[in-house]
């Protein structure tokens, strides 16, 4: 009689898919700190704006790619049955909702500074 072989399952790519997640969001709050933290201490301009375009371009181009990259490692990890799930799930979730919550608050932005200001 053979003996039956038992694969171990294994939860890597929805662990990186929550990690992927996560990390835009962690960065996003380093950026924004180093970006409140430059305006109490310093007067350098040159610095704040150095910041605030990491800060901006983080927002626009970085985020989008990590979290496109977690949406797909997520659903692969979904799809294959030797993954476990419950990773993947959050993964998932995280890199589905975080984009939509950025999203909004970009329309909100963009809405805010079409209105004209109060006399």
């Amino acid at each position: 009689m053979a003996a039956k072989i038992e694969m171990r399952r294994s939860g890597r790519l929805g662990i990186l898919s929550l990690a992927l997640g996560i990390l835009p969001l962690l960065i996003l709050c380093v950026l924004g700190g180093a970006l409140y933290a430059a305006n109490k201490i310093t007067f350098d301009h040159n610095l704040k704006n150095g910041i605030a375009f990491l800060l901006t371009s983080h927002f626009f181009l970085v985020a989008p790619v990590l979290h496109f990259a977690g949406l797909v490692l997520g659903i692969v990890a979904l799809c294959w049955r030797r993954q476990r799930k419950l990773a993947a799930a959050f993964g998932v979730a995280l890199n589905v909702i975080l984009p939509a919550i950025g999203i909004i608050l970009g329309l909100f932005w963009a809405l805010l500074s079409a209105i004209p200001p109060a006399r």
